[in-house]
């Protein structure tokens, strides 16, 4: 079953057919008829075409490395976690968990939402302000698994076994003049940069800086010290360990299931009820609450712009592992 599921994910990465706007906006009136906990939009159709969400999934789930895994028992004071937190005020200092990055027209989220939760992880241990280039797993990953990687998906630890292996350099984003290697994509949202929206080709790798970068390539790599799984014994368990780690090192990357109500998720806390599933993506979990002190949620970083869900996030039920949200997450540390 399991490698029927990552057969069908990257499939889905690469060959799927859209159904077009019609579908979605049925599936968008269904949810909001519903007595739901969260509400569904049409407006991010007039930003995104409808097109290039199939582009969008990267992340598969059937992964067979060996990394480390690190269950409740890893942490101390478990019973200290609170009812909310949210890593972007608990260290306001660093401007990388407020940024919301736009992967494109690439499935290379498993990439982009890694080095997000590394970024972030840099600043938070090291007290220092850096954006990681996801163009260098992106097109660099020789060992990523499966090959090819890139555009077409990864599985979800790939970019942090990476890291820590052959390191990444720094990068911002598309055409800027920040860090070594700036991102190689443009934004997802139509802009002036389209032409059509076809899908995106991963580039050969370029071992080098932009020109005018003051470090060469190597000396611009940053290495991980360290890189494993949360996951514990229990959903209870699993959900504890993942709030510890985050409340401890930082915000962390995981893996979901994508159904095509969530296309369209505007604010409130997610839980799937129509349409198929899509694909696996990649996204940064920043923290946890509860919402209307009843329904326990996730707050997630997605990388589909600012123009969709809440200002480019949006919050999944906590505790019951809904869409995997909690089946297959990833972090580490960096090297100090």
């Amino acid at each position: 079953m399991r490698l029927l599921f990552h057969a069908l994910c990257v499939l889905h990465c690469i060959t799927l057919s859209y159904a077009g706007n019609k579908e979605l906006q049925k599936l968008v009136k269904m949810v909001n008829s519903l007595n739901t906990t969260w509400k569904a939009s049409e407006e991010i159709f007039d930003s995104i075409p409808d097109e290039v969400f199939e582009q969008l999934y990267g992340t598969t789930f059937n992964s067979t490395d060996n990394i480390e895994v690190l269950s409740s028992f890893a942490y101390a004071n478990t019973g200290m976690i609170p009812e909310s937190f949210d890593a972007r005020t608990q260290w306001p200092h660093c401007p990388t968990i407020r940024y919301i990055r736009e992967q494109g027209r690439c499935g290379n989220c498993w990439a982009v939402a890694a080095t997000e939760a590394m970024s972030d992880r840099y600043c938070i241990h090291l007290g220092k302000v850096l954006s990681l280039s996801a163009a260098d797993p992106t097109t660099c990953c020789t060992r990523c698994r499966p090959k090819p990687a890139g555009c077409r998906g990864a599985y979800g630890p790939e970019a942090w076994i990476y890291w820590k292996e052959e390191g990444i350099v720094s990068g911002g984003d598309y055409r800027s003049e920040s860090g070594c290697k700036p991102y190689i994509f443009p934004p997802l949202t139509k802009s002036k940069y389209d032409v059509k929206p076809s899908k995106a080709v991963t580039p050969s790798c370029i071992r080098r800086c932009r020109p005018g970068y003051k470090s060469s390539f190597n000396d611009d790599k940053h290495y991980g010290k360290r890189v494993y799984k949360i996951r514990g014994r229990t959903i209870r368990e699993n959900e504890m360990a993942i709030q510890m780690e985050i409340m401890t090192n930082g915000p962390v990357q995981a893996g979901i299931k994508v159904y095509e109500d969530f296309l369209g998720y505007k604010s409130g806390v997610y839980q799937h009820h129509y349409g198929r599933l899509k694909g696996g993506h990649a996204v940064k979990i920043i923290g946890w609450g509860v919402e209307n002190n009843v329904t326990p949620y996730w707050l997630v970083a997605n990388s589909w712009s600012r123009k969709w869900g809440m200002n480019g996030c949006f919050k999944i039920r906590r505790g019951r592992n809904e869409g995997n949200i909690e089946g297959r997450v990833v972090a580490g540390l960096p090297m100090y």
